[in-house]
C-alpha cells in the first residue's frame, strides 16, 4: 500500500524541501568556486605560455638589432665602416624594431584598449601575436612554419579579442591537421579593399562531401573529445560581423588552405 503524498503544507514537508533547497545550493556554489579556479588556472597557465611565447619572439628581433649596432660600433670605431652599408644595416635594424612594436601594440589591443569598441588595429601585429603560440605547438610536433607578411602595417577597423579568436580559431584547425614533419605556411596579402590571411597546412585535406558542411555549427571531423565542430562556424561570424568572410579550399591530393578576409580601414577615416 502506497503510503500518503505529503500535503504541501505539511511542516516536515517544507523543512525537507527546505534542507534540499539549501543543499542544492551549496553544491552550485561549491560548483561556481571550482569552476572559478579552473578558469583562473587555465588564465594562468594561458598568461604563462604567451608571456614564454612573447619573451623568445621580441627577443629574437632585439638580439638583431644589438648584434647590427654593436657592428656599427667595432666598425666605426676601426675607420672600416663604409658609408653605402649604413642604410642597409638601419634599414634592418627598423624592420627588427618595427616587428617588436607591432607584437607590443597586439597585446596592448587583445589586452583591452578600448575593449568592445572597433579600433584601427594593424592586423600583422594581430596575427604574430597569435603565431607566437602556433610556432612553439608546431615546433613541438616536428612541424615548420613560413611566414609572409607586407613590410608595412595592414591596417583594418574591428575588434581586436573577437578577431584574434578568429584567427586562433583557423591556426589551430591548421595545428591540428598538419602532420608530423609537416608545414603551415601564412601569407598576409592586401587585394583592393580587403587584407587577406591564407593559412595552408599539408595535412590530409577535407573531403568534398564535407566542404559544405565545414560552417555548420557542431560538425567536425575529428575524433570525438578533440573538437566541438565551432571553430570554423565562430571564425567565419565574427569575420562576417566585421564586413568580411572565411573561404576554404582543399584541393584534391590533400592540403587545405582557408583565407580570413577582412576589409582595410578607410584611409579618411
Amino acid at each position: 500500500m502506497d503510503s500518503p503524498r505529503p500535503s504541501p503544507g505539511d511542516p516536515d514537508h517544507v523543512r525537507r524541501l527546505e534542507e534540499q533547497v539549501a543543499t542544492l545550493g551549496e553544491r552550485l556554489d561549491a560548483l561556481r568556486r571550482e569552476q572559478a579556479m579552473w578558469v583562473r588556472v587555465e588564465k594562468e597557465a594561458a598568461i604563462g605560455r604567451l608571456a614564454r611565447g612573447l619573451a623568445h619572439e621580441i627577443n629574437n628581433p632585439l638580439q638583431g638589432v644589438l648584434g647590427f649596432v654593436q657592428l656599427m660600433i667595432q666598425q666605426a670605431r676601426a675607420g672600416t665602416l663604409e658609408p653605402s652599408a649604413i642604410e642597409e644595416k638601419l634599414a634592418q635594424v627598423e624592420s627588427s624594431a618595427l616587428r617588436c612594436k607591432r607584437i607590443v601594440d597586439a597585446v596592448l589591443d587583445f589586452a583591452g584598449r578600448g575593449e568592445g569598441e572597433a579600433m584601427h588595429l594593424d592586423l600583422v601585429g594581430l596575427l604574430e601575436l597569435n603565431l607566437v603560440l602556433l610556432r612553439a605547438e608546431l615546433e613541438a610536433k616536428d612541424a615548420s612554419l613560413d611566414y609572409d607578411t607586407p613590410g608595412a602595417p595592414v591596417v583594418v577597423r574591428g575588434e581586436p579579442a573577437p578577431l584574434a579568436q578568429a584567427l586562433f580559431n583557423v591556426l589551430a584547425n591548421a595545428r591540428d591537421a598538419v602532420p608530423s614533419g609537416g608545414r603551415v605556411a601564412v601569407a598576409v596579402t592586401v587585394d583592393g579593399l580587403d587584407a587577406r590571411i591564407a593559412i595552408r597546412d599539408d595535412g590530409p585535406g577535407i573531403p568534398a562531401e564535407d566542404l559544405e558542411r565545414i560552417f555548420d555549427p557542431f560538425f567536425t571531423t575529428k575524433a570525438v573529445g578533440e573538437g566541438t565542430g565551432l571553430g570554423l562556424c565562430a571564425a567565419r561570424g565574427i569575420l562576417r560581423l566585421h564586413g568580411g568572410d572565411l573561404l576554404v579550399e582543399s584541393p584534391t591530393g590533400g592540403g587545405a588552405t582557408v583565407t580570413l578576409v577582412v576589409p582595410r580601414a578607410p584611409t579618411d577615416d
